[in-house]
Protein backbone atom coordinates (compact mmCIF):
# COMPACT_ATOMS: atom_id res chain seq x y z
CA UNK A 1 0.00 0.00 0.00
CA UNK A 2 1.43 3.42 -0.91
CA UNK A 3 2.29 5.88 1.81
CA UNK A 4 0.04 8.89 2.17
CA UNK A 5 1.61 12.29 1.95
CA UNK A 6 0.55 15.00 4.42
CA UNK A 7 -0.19 18.60 3.39
CA UNK A 8 0.68 21.47 5.77
CA UNK A 9 -1.80 24.32 6.00
CA UNK A 10 -1.40 27.79 7.42
CA UNK A 11 -1.59 27.69 11.22
CA UNK A 12 -4.82 29.06 12.70
CA UNK A 13 -4.57 32.11 14.90
CA UNK A 14 -7.25 34.00 16.71
CA UNK A 15 -7.55 37.79 16.80
CA UNK A 16 -5.75 38.20 20.13
CA UNK A 17 -2.66 36.38 18.86
CA UNK A 18 -2.56 38.56 15.74
CA UNK A 19 -2.75 41.72 17.84
CA UNK A 20 0.07 40.51 20.13
CA UNK A 21 2.36 39.80 17.18
CA UNK A 22 1.67 43.17 15.70
CA UNK A 23 2.60 44.68 19.06
CA UNK A 24 5.88 42.75 18.97
CA UNK A 25 5.01 40.35 21.79
CA UNK A 26 5.52 36.60 21.66
CA UNK A 27 2.58 34.20 22.01
CA UNK A 28 2.69 31.76 24.90
CA UNK A 29 0.93 29.03 22.92
CA UNK A 30 2.60 27.59 19.88
CA UNK A 31 0.63 27.30 16.67
CA UNK A 32 -0.34 23.67 15.94
CA UNK A 33 -0.52 22.87 12.27
CA UNK A 34 -3.65 20.84 11.13
CA UNK A 35 -2.72 17.80 9.12
CA UNK A 36 -5.27 16.05 6.80
CA UNK A 37 -4.31 12.58 5.73
CA UNK A 38 -5.58 10.83 2.65
CA UNK A 39 -8.24 8.08 3.08
CA UNK A 40 -6.87 4.58 2.47
CA UNK A 41 -7.98 3.00 -0.77
CA UNK A 42 -10.21 -0.09 -0.09
CA UNK A 43 -11.55 -0.50 -3.59
CA UNK A 44 -9.80 -3.82 -4.02
CA UNK A 45 -11.03 -5.39 -0.73
CA UNK A 46 -14.08 -7.70 -0.31
CA UNK A 47 -16.68 -6.27 2.05
CA UNK A 48 -18.08 -8.53 4.83
CA UNK A 49 -21.51 -10.11 4.44
CA UNK A 50 -24.64 -8.41 5.79
CA UNK A 51 -26.31 -9.94 8.84
CA UNK A 52 -29.81 -8.77 9.87
CA UNK A 53 -29.80 -9.55 13.58
CA UNK A 54 -33.32 -9.83 15.07
CA UNK A 55 -34.27 -10.80 18.60
CA UNK A 56 -36.39 -13.87 18.01
CA UNK A 57 -36.41 -16.99 15.87
CA UNK A 58 -34.00 -16.97 12.99
CA UNK A 59 -35.19 -16.87 9.41
CA UNK A 60 -32.94 -19.28 7.57
CA UNK A 61 -31.77 -17.62 4.36
CA UNK A 62 -28.34 -18.62 3.11
CA UNK A 63 -26.20 -15.81 1.73
CA UNK A 64 -23.42 -15.87 -0.77
CA UNK A 65 -20.83 -16.28 1.99
CA UNK A 66 -22.49 -19.42 3.39
CA UNK A 67 -23.83 -17.66 6.49
CA UNK A 68 -27.36 -17.75 7.90
CA UNK A 69 -29.32 -14.54 7.79
CA UNK A 70 -31.32 -13.86 10.93
CA UNK A 71 -28.90 -15.65 13.26
CA UNK A 72 -26.79 -13.51 15.54
CA UNK A 73 -23.03 -13.47 15.09
CA UNK A 74 -21.31 -16.43 16.69
CA UNK A 75 -24.56 -18.51 16.70
CA UNK A 76 -25.41 -21.50 14.62
CA UNK A 77 -28.88 -22.19 13.24
CA UNK A 78 -29.77 -24.54 16.10
CA UNK A 79 -28.66 -22.05 18.73
CA UNK A 80 -30.81 -19.34 17.18
CA UNK A 81 -33.88 -21.62 17.14
CA UNK A 82 -33.36 -22.55 20.79
CA UNK A 83 -34.13 -18.96 21.79
CA UNK A 84 -37.55 -19.04 20.08
CA UNK A 85 -40.62 -18.73 22.36
CA UNK A 86 -42.58 -21.93 23.06
CA UNK A 87 -45.59 -22.76 20.94
CA UNK A 88 -49.04 -21.73 22.28
CA UNK A 89 -50.95 -24.47 24.08
CA UNK A 90 -54.52 -24.35 25.44
CA UNK A 91 -54.61 -24.65 29.23
CA UNK A 92 -56.32 -27.85 30.38
CA UNK A 93 -57.75 -27.45 33.90
CA UNK A 94 -58.65 -30.15 36.37
CA UNK A 95 -62.31 -31.09 35.93
CA UNK A 96 -64.61 -33.63 37.54
CA UNK A 97 -67.99 -34.90 36.39
CA UNK A 98 -70.60 -35.27 39.13
CA UNK A 99 -73.82 -37.23 38.83
CA UNK A 100 -76.70 -35.20 40.19
CA UNK A 101 -80.05 -36.26 41.59
CA UNK A 102 -82.02 -33.94 39.29
CA UNK A 103 -82.68 -36.67 36.73
CA UNK A 104 -81.47 -39.97 35.36
CA UNK A 105 -78.21 -39.52 33.51
CA UNK A 106 -77.74 -35.86 34.46
CA UNK A 107 -74.10 -34.85 34.89
CA UNK A 108 -72.58 -31.68 36.32
CA UNK A 109 -69.18 -30.45 35.06
CA UNK A 110 -67.25 -28.81 37.93
CA UNK A 111 -63.76 -27.35 38.18
CA UNK A 112 -61.92 -26.04 41.24
CA UNK A 113 -58.82 -25.18 39.23
CA UNK A 114 -56.96 -22.24 40.76
CA UNK A 115 -55.83 -20.86 37.40
CA UNK A 116 -59.44 -20.51 36.23
CA UNK A 117 -60.14 -18.42 39.32
CA UNK A 118 -57.28 -15.99 38.70
CA UNK A 119 -56.99 -15.65 34.90
CA UNK A 120 -60.03 -14.35 33.02
CA UNK A 121 -58.54 -15.29 29.64
CA UNK A 122 -58.04 -18.92 30.74
CA UNK A 123 -61.60 -19.08 32.09
CA UNK A 124 -63.03 -17.64 28.87
CA UNK A 125 -61.09 -20.07 26.67
CA UNK A 126 -62.16 -23.02 28.82
CA UNK A 127 -65.81 -22.04 28.41
CA UNK A 128 -65.30 -21.92 24.63
CA UNK A 129 -63.79 -25.42 24.78
CA UNK A 130 -67.14 -26.71 26.09
CA UNK A 131 -68.57 -26.33 22.58
CA UNK A 132 -67.48 -29.89 21.71
CA UNK A 133 -69.59 -31.28 24.60
CA UNK A 134 -73.23 -30.90 23.54
CA UNK A 135 -76.10 -31.30 25.99
CA UNK A 136 -78.08 -34.53 25.91
CA UNK A 137 -81.52 -33.79 24.42
CA UNK A 138 -84.20 -36.44 24.98
CA UNK A 139 -87.92 -37.07 24.95
CA UNK A 140 -89.37 -39.25 27.69
CA UNK A 141 -92.78 -40.89 27.27
CA UNK A 142 -94.40 -42.50 30.32
CA UNK A 143 -97.73 -44.30 30.38
CA UNK A 144 -99.42 -45.05 33.72
CA UNK A 145 -102.76 -46.19 35.08
CA UNK A 146 -104.22 -46.51 38.57
CA UNK A 147 -105.09 -49.76 40.29
CA UNK A 148 -107.43 -49.91 43.25
CA UNK A 149 -107.27 -53.01 45.41
CA UNK A 150 -109.81 -53.70 48.16
CA UNK A 151 -109.06 -56.14 50.94
CA UNK A 152 -111.89 -56.29 53.46
CA UNK A 153 -112.39 -52.77 54.76
CA UNK A 154 -109.00 -51.65 53.44
CA UNK A 155 -108.55 -49.97 50.08
CA UNK A 156 -105.15 -49.53 48.44
CA UNK A 157 -104.61 -47.31 45.43
CA UNK A 158 -101.38 -47.48 43.46
CA UNK A 159 -99.99 -46.21 40.18
CA UNK A 160 -98.72 -48.75 37.66
CA UNK A 161 -96.28 -47.84 34.90
CA UNK A 162 -97.28 -49.41 31.60
CA UNK A 163 -94.28 -48.17 29.60
CA UNK A 164 -91.39 -45.76 30.02
CA UNK A 165 -89.72 -44.87 26.71
CA UNK A 166 -86.79 -42.58 25.95
CA UNK A 167 -85.58 -41.25 22.60
CA UNK A 168 -82.42 -39.25 21.97
CA UNK A 169 -82.37 -36.06 19.87
CA UNK A 170 -78.71 -35.10 20.35
CA UNK A 171 -77.69 -36.37 16.90
CA UNK A 172 -80.14 -33.88 15.34
CA UNK A 173 -78.36 -30.78 16.64
CA UNK A 174 -77.10 -28.62 13.78
CA UNK A 175 -73.73 -28.10 15.45
CA UNK A 176 -73.30 -31.87 15.79
CA UNK A 177 -73.53 -32.08 12.02
CA UNK A 178 -70.94 -29.35 11.33
CA UNK A 179 -73.59 -26.71 10.60
CA UNK A 180 -72.54 -23.61 12.52
CA UNK A 181 -70.97 -23.48 15.96
CA UNK A 182 -72.52 -23.11 19.43
CA UNK A 183 -72.96 -19.48 20.49
CA UNK A 184 -71.39 -18.30 23.75
CA UNK A 185 -73.10 -15.15 25.02
CA UNK A 186 -74.34 -13.38 28.13
CA UNK A 187 -77.91 -13.16 29.31
CA UNK A 188 -79.73 -10.01 28.12
CA UNK A 189 -79.20 -6.94 30.35
CA UNK A 190 -82.93 -6.66 31.06
CA UNK A 191 -83.21 -10.30 32.16
CA UNK A 192 -82.93 -11.06 35.84
CA UNK A 193 -79.89 -13.19 36.66
CA UNK A 194 -77.26 -13.68 39.33
CA UNK A 195 -74.62 -11.04 38.60
CA UNK A 196 -72.28 -11.45 41.55
CA UNK A 197 -74.53 -9.65 44.06
CA UNK A 198 -75.31 -12.58 46.31
CA UNK A 199 -78.34 -14.84 46.26
CA UNK A 200 -80.87 -12.52 44.66
CA UNK A 201 -81.24 -12.01 40.93
CA UNK A 202 -80.96 -8.58 39.34
CA UNK A 203 -80.94 -6.83 35.98
CA UNK A 204 -77.89 -5.06 34.54
CA UNK A 205 -77.66 -1.56 36.00
CA UNK A 206 -75.29 -0.09 33.45
CA UNK A 207 -73.39 -0.92 30.28
CA UNK A 208 -70.51 -2.40 32.25
CA UNK A 209 -72.72 -5.07 33.81
CA UNK A 210 -74.12 -5.91 30.38
CA UNK A 211 -70.69 -6.72 28.97
CA UNK A 212 -69.28 -9.77 27.24
CA UNK A 213 -68.51 -13.17 28.71
CA UNK A 214 -64.83 -12.21 28.81
CA UNK A 215 -65.69 -9.11 30.86
CA UNK A 216 -67.62 -11.20 33.35
CA UNK A 217 -64.79 -13.74 33.51
CA UNK A 218 -62.37 -10.95 34.43
CA UNK A 219 -64.78 -9.61 37.03
CA UNK A 220 -65.18 -13.07 38.55
CA UNK A 221 -61.40 -13.56 38.77
CA UNK A 222 -60.95 -10.12 40.37
CA UNK A 223 -63.52 -11.00 43.04
CA UNK A 224 -61.59 -11.94 46.19
CA UNK A 225 -64.53 -13.67 47.86
CA UNK A 226 -63.85 -17.22 49.05
CA UNK A 227 -67.48 -18.18 48.36
CA UNK A 228 -68.26 -17.59 44.70
CA UNK A 229 -69.21 -19.53 41.58
CA UNK A 230 -69.28 -18.97 37.83
CA UNK A 231 -71.93 -20.97 35.98
CA UNK A 232 -72.48 -21.42 32.25
CA UNK A 233 -75.74 -23.02 31.14
CA UNK A 234 -76.20 -24.94 27.89
CA UNK A 235 -79.41 -24.11 26.02
CA UNK A 236 -81.16 -25.82 23.08
CA UNK A 237 -83.51 -23.85 20.81
CA UNK A 238 -85.37 -24.45 17.56
CA UNK A 239 -87.34 -27.50 18.75
CA UNK A 240 -91.12 -27.52 18.30
CA UNK A 241 -91.90 -29.43 21.46
CA UNK A 242 -95.61 -28.58 21.46
CA UNK A 243 -96.08 -30.16 18.04
CA UNK A 244 -94.06 -33.25 18.97
CA UNK A 245 -95.97 -33.71 22.21
CA UNK A 246 -99.28 -33.61 20.36
CA UNK A 247 -98.15 -36.04 17.67
CA UNK A 248 -96.54 -38.52 20.08
CA UNK A 249 -99.67 -38.68 22.22
CA UNK A 250 -101.79 -39.19 19.12
CA UNK A 251 -99.46 -41.99 18.03
CA UNK A 252 -99.76 -43.81 21.37
CA UNK A 253 -103.53 -43.31 21.53
CA UNK A 254 -103.85 -44.96 18.12
CA UNK A 255 -103.08 -48.26 19.89
CA UNK A 256 -106.27 -47.73 21.95
CA UNK A 257 -104.28 -46.98 25.08
CA UNK A 258 -106.58 -45.73 27.86
CA UNK A 259 -104.09 -44.72 30.53
CA UNK A 260 -102.35 -41.45 31.34
CA UNK A 261 -99.54 -40.27 29.06
CA UNK A 262 -96.79 -37.98 30.30
CA UNK A 263 -94.38 -36.49 27.74
CA UNK A 264 -91.35 -34.45 28.78
CA UNK A 265 -88.28 -33.12 26.99
CA UNK A 266 -85.43 -33.27 29.52
CA UNK A 267 -82.01 -31.85 28.66
CA UNK A 268 -79.07 -33.24 30.62
CA UNK A 269 -75.45 -32.17 31.04
CA UNK A 270 -76.38 -28.48 30.87
CA UNK A 271 -74.34 -26.89 33.67
CA UNK A 272 -70.64 -26.00 33.75
CA UNK A 273 -69.45 -24.59 37.07
CA UNK A 274 -66.24 -23.02 38.34
CA UNK A 275 -65.58 -22.73 42.08
CA UNK A 276 -62.58 -21.52 44.11
CA UNK A 277 -59.86 -23.98 45.07
CA UNK A 278 -60.41 -23.61 48.83
CA UNK A 279 -61.51 -26.47 51.06
CA UNK A 280 -65.03 -25.21 51.74
CA UNK A 281 -65.88 -24.99 48.05
CA UNK A 282 -64.54 -28.48 47.40
CA UNK A 283 -66.44 -30.03 50.31
CA UNK A 284 -69.68 -28.48 49.08
CA UNK A 285 -69.41 -30.66 45.96
CA UNK A 286 -68.42 -33.82 47.87
CA UNK A 287 -71.37 -36.19 48.21
CA UNK A 288 -70.32 -37.99 51.41
CA UNK A 289 -69.70 -34.68 53.17
CA UNK A 290 -73.15 -33.44 52.20
CA UNK A 291 -74.73 -36.61 53.55
CA UNK A 292 -73.04 -36.00 56.90
CA UNK A 293 -74.67 -32.56 57.04
CA UNK A 294 -78.05 -34.06 56.17
CA UNK A 295 -77.87 -36.83 58.78
CA UNK A 296 -76.57 -34.59 61.59
CA UNK A 297 -78.91 -31.70 60.64
CA UNK A 298 -75.94 -29.33 60.42
CA UNK A 299 -77.39 -28.10 57.14
CA UNK A 300 -79.92 -26.12 59.18
CA UNK A 301 -77.10 -23.80 60.28
CA UNK A 302 -74.76 -24.03 57.29
CA UNK A 303 -77.32 -23.71 54.50
CA UNK A 304 -78.56 -20.17 55.30
CA UNK A 305 -74.99 -18.88 55.58
CA UNK A 306 -73.90 -20.41 52.27
CA UNK A 307 -77.16 -19.35 50.64
CA UNK A 308 -76.69 -15.65 51.33
CA UNK A 309 -72.88 -15.34 51.31
CA UNK A 310 -72.08 -17.08 48.01
CA UNK A 311 -71.55 -14.66 45.12
CA UNK A 312 -73.06 -16.14 41.99
CA UNK A 313 -72.13 -15.29 38.42
CA UNK A 314 -74.83 -17.00 36.32
CA UNK A 315 -74.47 -14.81 33.25
CA UNK A 316 -73.11 -17.08 30.49
CA UNK A 317 -75.08 -19.30 28.11
CA UNK A 318 -74.00 -21.55 25.25
CA UNK A 319 -76.72 -22.17 22.67
CA UNK A 320 -77.20 -25.20 20.42
CA UNK A 321 -79.85 -25.32 17.70
CA UNK A 322 -82.21 -28.01 16.45
CA UNK A 323 -83.18 -25.71 13.57
CA UNK A 324 -82.62 -22.17 12.33
CA UNK A 325 -84.35 -19.75 9.98
CA UNK A 326 -82.48 -18.96 6.76
CA UNK A 327 -83.11 -16.28 4.14
CA UNK A 328 -81.93 -16.03 0.54
CA UNK A 329 -81.21 -12.97 -1.58
CA UNK A 330 -84.83 -12.75 -2.72
CA UNK A 331 -86.04 -12.46 0.87
CA UNK A 332 -87.52 -15.96 0.97
CA UNK A 333 -87.11 -17.74 4.30
CA UNK A 334 -87.01 -21.41 5.17
CA UNK A 335 -86.32 -23.55 8.21
CA UNK A 336 -83.04 -25.46 8.13
CA UNK A 337 -82.80 -28.65 10.18
CA UNK A 338 -81.32 -32.12 10.03
CA UNK A 339 -84.78 -33.67 10.33
CA UNK A 340 -88.10 -31.88 10.75
CA UNK A 341 -90.61 -32.88 13.41
CA UNK A 342 -92.89 -34.37 10.73
CA UNK A 343 -90.06 -36.48 9.32
CA UNK A 344 -89.06 -37.64 12.79
CA UNK A 345 -92.59 -38.79 13.60
CA UNK A 346 -92.86 -40.64 10.30
CA UNK A 347 -89.62 -42.49 11.04
CA UNK A 348 -89.95 -43.12 14.78
CA UNK A 349 -93.73 -43.36 15.20
CA UNK A 350 -94.05 -47.10 14.36
CA UNK A 351 -91.20 -47.95 16.74
CA UNK A 352 -92.83 -45.94 19.56
CA UNK A 353 -96.14 -47.76 19.07
CA UNK A 354 -94.44 -51.15 19.08
CA UNK A 355 -92.39 -50.35 22.22
CA UNK A 356 -95.42 -48.96 24.07
CA UNK A 357 -97.55 -52.04 23.34
CA UNK A 358 -94.67 -54.24 24.51
CA UNK A 359 -94.59 -52.40 27.84
CA UNK A 360 -90.93 -51.57 27.49
CA UNK A 361 -89.08 -49.42 30.00
CA UNK A 362 -85.94 -48.54 28.06
CA UNK A 363 -84.51 -46.43 25.27
CA UNK A 364 -85.94 -46.77 21.76
CA UNK A 365 -82.98 -47.18 19.41
CA UNK A 366 -82.32 -47.18 15.68
CA UNK A 367 -82.56 -50.99 15.73
CA UNK A 368 -86.17 -50.66 16.88
CA UNK A 369 -86.85 -48.21 14.05
CA UNK A 370 -85.38 -50.65 11.52
CA UNK A 371 -87.44 -53.54 12.89
CA UNK A 372 -90.64 -51.49 12.80
CA UNK A 373 -90.01 -50.32 9.24
CA UNK A 374 -89.35 -53.90 8.15
CA UNK A 375 -92.77 -54.88 9.51
CA UNK A 376 -91.40 -57.64 11.74
CA UNK A 377 -93.88 -59.25 14.09
CA UNK A 378 -93.66 -59.46 17.85
CA UNK A 379 -92.81 -56.94 20.53
CA UNK A 380 -89.49 -55.98 19.00
CA UNK A 381 -89.38 -58.03 15.83
CA UNK A 382 -88.54 -61.71 15.48
CA UNK A 383 -85.25 -62.27 17.25
CA UNK A 384 -83.01 -64.84 15.65
CA UNK A 385 -81.98 -67.41 18.29
CA UNK A 386 -78.27 -67.92 18.80
CA UNK A 387 -77.18 -71.08 16.93
CA UNK A 388 -76.10 -73.92 19.19
CA UNK A 389 -74.68 -76.20 16.49
CA UNK A 390 -77.40 -78.80 17.09
CA UNK A 391 -80.01 -78.82 14.33
CA UNK A 392 -82.73 -80.23 16.59
CA UNK A 393 -82.16 -77.65 19.34
CA UNK A 394 -81.93 -74.76 16.87
CA UNK A 395 -85.18 -75.86 15.25
CA UNK A 396 -86.94 -76.03 18.61
CA UNK A 397 -85.69 -72.56 19.59
CA UNK A 398 -86.85 -71.14 16.28
CA UNK A 399 -90.28 -72.72 16.74
CA UNK A 400 -90.61 -71.27 20.27
CA UNK A 401 -89.59 -67.81 19.02
CA UNK A 402 -92.25 -67.98 16.33
CA UNK A 403 -94.94 -69.09 18.80
CA UNK A 404 -94.00 -66.27 21.17
CA UNK A 405 -94.18 -63.75 18.35
CA UNK A 406 -97.62 -64.97 17.28
CA UNK A 407 -98.90 -64.83 20.87
CA UNK A 408 -97.57 -61.30 21.24
CA UNK A 409 -99.26 -60.19 18.04
CA UNK A 410 -102.54 -61.74 19.18
CA UNK A 411 -102.35 -60.01 22.55
CA UNK A 412 -101.56 -56.65 20.96
CA UNK A 413 -104.41 -57.01 18.48
CA UNK A 414 -106.81 -57.84 21.31
CA UNK A 415 -105.61 -54.85 23.33
CA UNK A 416 -106.13 -52.53 20.38
CA UNK A 417 -109.64 -53.89 19.94
CA UNK A 418 -110.88 -53.58 23.55
CA UNK A 419 -108.44 -50.99 24.87
CA UNK A 420 -105.60 -51.40 27.32
CA UNK A 421 -103.90 -49.48 30.13
CA UNK A 422 -107.12 -48.28 31.75
CA UNK A 423 -107.70 -47.92 35.49
CA UNK A 424 -108.62 -51.17 37.24
CA UNK A 425 -110.65 -51.84 40.37
CA UNK A 426 -110.49 -55.23 42.03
Amino acid sequence: MSKSKGLQLTPYRDDEEEEEEEAGGSSSSAAIPLLIQDEPDHSGEVLPGYYDAVDGPAQVVEGQNGGVRGARRGETEGEADSDAPPEFAVYVPKVKRIKTKLGAGDILTVSHDEHLNTDGEALHRWLLEQSWKPPCVQVRIIGTHNETKRTGNKTERSSVTDFDLTCNFTHLLLEQNSIGVPTLATVPPDQKAHRGHGRFKSVAKDLEEGGTVRDWADQYCEDQSSLKEFVMKKVVIGHDQAYLKQQIERCIRSTNYLGNISIRFPIYDTRVEVHPANRISKLRKTEWFRWIFYITFLWIFAWPYLWFMTKRYHVATMTWRMSRTMQNEDGQTWRESIMSEEEWMAQWGPALKRAAKAGRKSCVSFEDVTAAQAGLSGEAGVRTPTPTGNATVDGALGFLAGVTSIASDFRNSRNEAIGWGGDSDW
